[in-house]
């Protein structure tokens, strides 16, 4: 296994990731909203955002925002955003 920056060609499996993570930790959101969310997730946080990802074989099976205050102030200003997002 191995920790590393997140690459581009990385959003697709960080997706899938983000979507099982969100439909099992956060049972209080409908589908609906996941829905709406996802643009959001897929369009601003996994290009914009500092993510390092846990890969095995090269494969990311896990991922985190960068933690750092800044980081962390940054996640928060992009979670608000997302849910303003409108994906149409």
């Amino acid at each position: 296994m191995q920790i590393r920056p997140a690459q581009p060609e990385d959003r697709d499996a960080l997706l899938g990731i983000w979507l099982r993570s969100v439909r099992a930790t956060h049972r209080f959101l409908t589908e609906a909203d996941v829905q709406y969310l996802l643009p959001g997730v897929r369009d601003v946080a996994l290009v914009e955002l500092e993510i390092w990802v846990l890969t095995a074989r090269d494969n990311p099976i896990d991922c985190d925002v960068e933690r750092g205050s800044e980081k962390e102030q940054a996640w928060m200003e992009e979670y608000a955003l997302l849910r303003d997002t409108d994906p149409a």
